[in-house]
């Protein structure tokens, strides 16, 4: 017979594990935007804007585009930074890609690592699904190039 006390017990730790789960993505969430959406929004969209006189094909704008990527393939693997191909372009360790092109414009040690830090971690971006490895969205227009800043 379970006691009325275990049943308390097993109850509070549910409880307990989903509001470490939403303090969790609140936390990602939190670093997207001040970190992750600042940078790409910086560094990235004059090129990357998704418009179709862009000098790059690929949007950085949206979840969706990043996941699916271009010609070279899924640009993150939410997850796993290490096999993303947006790191490997910014570290500038792919044969072919390197990003940005010219030399002068790199980014820095600190703004790599908060893009690995970010696919690590899921790659939770605000308005999308987030489910790892998803590319679709919540929105009604998940099929949109980009989500709006």
């Amino acid at each position: 017979m379970i006691r009325f006390r275990d049943t308390t017990f097993v109850l509070l730790l549910i409880a307990a594990t989903v509001y470490a789960d939403d303090s969790d993505l609140a936390v990602k969430q939190e670093y997207f935007e001040l970190k992750v959406r600042p940078l790409l929004l910086d560094r990235c969209a004059t090129c990357h804007s998704g418009e179709r006189d862009a000098d790059a094909p690929v949007s950085m704008l949206s979840r969706v585009a990043i996941v699916t990527g271009g010609d070279y393939g899924p640009g993150i693997v939410p997850g796993r930074s290490e096999d993303s191909l947006l790191v490997h372009a910014v570290r500038r360790t792919h044969k072919e890609l390197q990003m940005p092109p010219d030399d002068e414009d790199r980014l820095t040690r600190e703004e790599t690592d908060i893009l690995a830090r970010w696919i690590d971690d899921g790659a939770v971006w605000p308005g999308s699904d987030n489910v790892p490895g998803s590319t679709t969205s919540n929105s009604p227009d998940s099929h949109a190039t980009t989500i709006p800043f």
